[in-house]
């Protein structure tokens, strides 16, 4: 009689269990989706309250959700750091992000690894850096652990990626080791990337913007360069005309620590202005450059 009560429990109780746990799990992205949608829309940082409500959903395990799930999590992360200045929830995001990751060759952990480059290196503890580098198996093709690593200053990884550079094997992706070494300081590859631009020529926008990665002194003639440059690009037939000196002035607004003008032009100044602004601060702070090397 016991052994059939028992049995008439499983039969009936268990799948209520599971479904409930389904539900759970289910519904835990969804939920911290929706309320970084919310709280993205709003123009002020969270409060206290809302911090405590994010924090609380972070802790929740994430190692049985499926890869959209995961997603959820991923970019919903993204959208609440960007209303974030608590150093706390700023790791517990990060943290999030990198173990929710998987470690091999997937669309999870390279869409991880490509989140993480919207925080800064002081929102990574050793914790996360451990994690983070626990997941990057040098054997995939996955480019973005490259230049994570780097922007974490992973230097112990190095070693192999000089080999897989010099290799030449499959997946080696030599432009991102190229920036991963030179963002580590080795001057043979800073040369390397900074040698690839030709100032006679036309500016190569892309490759301009590929190489603020490295954040190296070296960058600084070239991006000012052009800002001394009173060259106009024609532009194409669905591109503007640009300056020279605009191309300039946005990537060192990037590179440089309290640089005069933000990377988007402002409307409050002329372009002539804010031009002349920013060639007088790079002449009156010559040699006293700092580079903003907490960012990717």
């Amino acid at each position: 009689m016991v052994k059939l009560c028992l049995i008439f429990c499983l039969i009936v109780f268990l799948p209520i269990a599971v479904e409930a746990q389904s539900d759970s799990l289910s519904k835990h992205p969804m939920d911290l989706s929706q309320m970084s949608k919310n709280i993205n829309n709003k123009r002020k940082l969270l409060s206290i309250e809302e911090e405590k409500m994010f924090l609380k959903l972070l802790k929740k395990d994430n190692s049985k959700l499926n890869t959209s799930d995961k997603h959820e999590i991923i970019n919903a992360c993204v959208l609440i750091s960007k209303k974030v200045a608590s150093a706390r929830l700023r790791k517990e995001l990060v943290k999030t992000i990198a173990e929710t990751c998987t470690n091999d060759f997937s669309r999870t952990c390279n869409d991880g690894f490509f989140a993480l480059t919207n925080f800064r290196t002081s929102d990574f503890d050793k914790s996360s850096k451990q994690s983070i580098k626990e997941r990057i198996t040098i054997d995939t093709g996955n480019w973005n652990s490259i230049l994570l690593a780097g922007f974490l200053n992973l230097e112990e990884l190095a070693p192999k990626y000089e080999n897989r550079l010099k290799a030449k094997s499959a997946f080696y992706h030599p432009w991102y080791l190229h920036r991963y070494l030179a963002r580590l300081g080795k001057q043979e590859e800073i040369d390397y990337c900074i040698g690839r631009v030709d100032l006679s020529g036309k500016p190569n926008y892309r490759l301009l913007d590929q190489l603020l990665y490295i954040r190296q002194p070296e960058l600084i003639n070239v991006y000012n360069f052009y800002l001394q440059s009173d060259t106009v690009d024609p532009g194409s037939y669905d591109v503007m005309p640009m300056p020279y000196a605009e191309i300039g002035a946005r990537l060192l607004a990037r590179l440089l620590e309290d640089f005069p003008l933000k990377e988007r032009i402002s409307s409050s100044l002329s372009p002539p202005d804010q031009i002349a602004l920013a060639r007088q601060w790079m002449l009156a702070n010559k040699g006293k450059y700092k580079i903003r090397r907490d960012e990717f």
